[in-house]
């Protein structure tokens, strides 16, 4: 067996098939992420996607003399830079979306546990700052040096006031007076709500279908917080639409800066801004209700950890390999495990107004989301991201 040659002036590899597999693999670690390597008796075939670059096989001869050997000549001129492969369905990305939306759903459910203990308010700072010290706890030395002009900071701090405190404000707001399975239905209707602020502002083109999803939408958020009865109207039904309005803004602001600032430094610096803000808020009300013991503090911390940190690191990983069509699909799971939970664990019993609304704002969002161009057209539409929670 021949031994692998590596030739650092001229970037090329002379091996026989075995140790080329095994010594190819260690220098394309960052230059090809995405190449398929097979091995037959002879031959060695590797495909590799690289914007800055081509890859060429040439027959050579081993230093043994062997017929089956090749060489590997790549003119990459990027082998220093990472090389991102394109999104490719894989069971361990589904598993990571699948948990990420249990996650999510599991807000609304953890939420209610703990508004027994601590007030919308509280749970707010929590969420909030309690996220803000992880992400900056666990960032690098570099980090903490600011990347931002005056504008994209002043649009960061936008993002983190709309996004985050008046998002979180509102959704446990409403939590407090509503229910966790409606909470999960209206915010459904998120994607829709994007596409309604996105064509408002210019971002989107003005579509039929997308107006009548979002008609759709909001007849049903509307049906499940009872307007045709002033008697009976669930306020907290009205704090969600209001929740779910306020992330799309943001989504469709966020938009601005996605494509120059990667996500883990935008969630940093929006966390960060949002954290500023919401402190001071602490002192204008009370935020707690009675004597908190472990378990109220086990809620509180699930409310940190499980939707906001591990979510997110799960959805971001299964996005970098998913399609963002794929990946949105599973945000219909979150209304269906948040019931699964809230019936047997807070005795929740949806209603046939539960059905409708929940039957309209479907509706309103597959209708909507049919007029989205196909993957490679262009752009993905704000409308399409789930990679931040809306709860």
């Amino acid at each position: 067996m021949s031994v692998a040659r590596y030739s650092s002036n001229k970037s090329s590899w002379t091996a026989s098939p075995t140790a080329a597999l095994t010594s190819t693999a260690a220098m394309c670690r960052g230059v090809a992420k995405g190449a398929m390597l097979s091995v037959n008796a002879h031959i060695v075939r590797a495909t590799v996607r690289s914007s800055a670059g081509s890859v060429k096989w040439a027959p050579a001869a081993s230093p043994g003399g062997s017929r089956g050997s090749r060489t590997w000549r790549s003119t990459c001129a990027a082998a220093r830079e990472p090389v991102h492969p394109p999104p490719v369905s894989n069971r361990r990305a589904l598993v990571a979306i699948f948990i990420a939306q249990f996650l999510f759903a599991s807000t609304s459910v953890v939420g209610r546990f703990a508004l027994h203990t601590f007030t919308a308010l509280a749970l707010m700072l929590i969420r909030v700052v309690g996220a803000a010290v992880v992400f900056w706890g666990f960032a690098p030395r570099s980090a903490f040096k600011l990347p931002f002009t005056r504008r994209e900071l002043a649009i960061v701090a936008a993002c983190g006031v709309l996004g985050l405190v008046i998002n979180q404000g509102l959704f446990l707001a409403g939590l407090a007076l509503s229910t966790a399975i409606d909470a999960t239905v209206v915010n459904t209707a998120m994607p829709v709500f994007t596409a309604a602020i996105a064509m408002a502002v210019g971002d989107e083109h003005f579509s039929g279908r997308k107006t009548l999803g979002i008609g759709l939408a909001i007849a049903g958020a509307l049906a499940l917080a009872s307007v045709d009865d002033l008697a009976h109207v669930s306020v907290g039904d009205l704090l969600f639409l209001a929740n779910s309005l306020a992330f799309a803004g943001y989504l469709v602001l966020v938009r601005r800066l996605v494509r120059k600032f990667d996500s883990i430094t935008l969630s940093r610096w929006t966390f960060l801004c949002a954290a500023l803000v919401a402190l001071p808020l602490g002192l204008l009300g009370p935020l707690v209700k009675g004597p908190v013991d472990g378990r109220a503090i086990a809620e509180a911390a699930w409310m940190v950890i499980g939707p906001t940190v591990l979510a997110y690191g799960l959805s971001a990983y299964a996005l970098e390999r998913l399609e963002s069509s794929t990946a949105a699909s599973f945000s219909y799971l979150q209304p269906l495990i948040a019931t699964a939970l809230a019936v047997p664990l807070l005795g929740e019993r949806p209603g046939a107004r539960t059905g409708l609304g929940a039957a309209l704002i479907f509706a309103g969002v597959l209708l909507a989301g049919s007029s989205h161009p196909r993957a490679g057209a262009g752009p993905v539409p704000a409308s399409e991201w789930v990679d931040a929670p809306t709860q």
